[in-house]
């Protein structure tokens, strides 16, 4: 079972490559720690690609009457982009919609729940714009999003509970052996194996 508390030095510390290169003159803690987050930023954008919920985050939005448009950076920690069906009002979801989709649909007010959201690289809006009366009745939305990864440093706790530590150790070990051998084939298959380990652990965590 996968250990929920490794750091990203032990894994590094455990990793093939520090068993045959003890003296550590081919892969040093700096040098791992890049391969390592290569490792952890694919599987993160694979995770996305699949529609997976392993990554998600959900927050609640307080609406305000008359508000169309709520700040990512002040309800959206690290927003990257929303996950499927990612806005709800109580248990329904809202439609997404493109930015002239939004241009179109105008500025109305409704006293019914919004039926649709927008987003802008500053922003979430909704569409029709919910009243005061609106607000009263539903005065929460729902956002389910996949944030942006920190890289991991050294101390940081590797992410997702430790299920990927192993396909995440492998990857980074057999790419720093194949460091500066130039060989694209066989790094390009080094990621295939990782998202294809990745993406059948995630299956079983969370069928997509």
């Amino acid at each position: 079972m996968a250990a929920i508390n490794q750091t990203a030095l032990q894994i590094i510390e455990n990793s093939i490559i520090r068993a045959i290169d003890e003296d550590k003159t081919r892969c040093e803690n700096p040098q791992a720690l890049i391969f390592l987050n290569k490792a952890y930023d694919y599987i993160h954008k694979q995770l996305i690609k699949n529609n997976s919920e392993i990554n998600t985050v959900t927050v609640p939005v307080p609406l305000g009457g008359a508000v169309q448009e709520y700040p990512l950076v002040t309800y959206l920690e690290n927003f990257w982009c929303m996950a499927e069906e990612g806005v709800y009002i109580g248990t329904e979801p809202l439609a997404p919609l493109t930015i002239r989709d939004k241009v179109r649909a105008g500025g109305d007010l409704t006293n019914d729940p919004p039926t649709a959201y927008y987003v802008t690289p500053d922003s979430l809006g909704l569409v029709p714009v919910p009243s005061s009366q609106c607000v009263t009745n539903n005065p929460t939305i729902y956002c389910r999003y996949y944030p942006q990864n920190a890289p991991l440093e050294l101390g940081s706790l590797m992410p997702w509970s430790g299920i990927f530590n192993e396909p995440m150790s492998t990857f980074m070990t057999n790419i720093a052996l194949l460091k500066g051998k130039g060989r694209t084939n066989e790094i390009t298959a080094l990621y295939n194996a990782l998202e294809g380990e990745a993406m059948a652990i995630a299956a079983k965590r969370v069928p997509v």
